[in-house]
């Protein structure tokens, strides 16, 4: 397996973490937030943000070191990213996932 299968493995899968935290944080505990108790909401918050807190630097680090390291793999073509549709595609991904990190950081 290449390193670069690697890389391209563990981005897939960090991407997955951060999505899935994401969506279960959103998407999960505000349904769930109307049938319980105003204390034990925050308690489950706390315990949730808690872990969270400590697990997602870790999986920030693994998705944005394996984008960075697959990104290496096209520094000639990131170099001039207007000159192709994929150097421009990939250009953008890159600033979303700049604005990402930035948002992330930021909440």
């Amino acid at each position: 397996m290449s390193s670069y299968s690697v890389l391209l493995l563990l981005h897939l899968f960090a991407a997955i973490a951060f999505a899935g935290t994401v969506f279960f944080e959103v998407v999960m505990l505000e349904g769930v937030r109307r049938h319980l108790p105003r204390e034990v909401v925050a308690q489950v918050e706390r315990a949730v943000g808690g872990r969270a807190v400590r697990i997602m630097p870790w999986v920030l680090l693994v998705l944005y070191g394996a984008g960075i390291g697959m990104a290496l793999s096209y520094r000639e073509l990131l170099a001039q990213p207007l000159a192709s549709s994929f150097g421009l595609l990939l250009g953008l991904k890159i600033l979303l996932a700049a604005s990402v990190l930035l948002h992330f950081a930021t909440a």
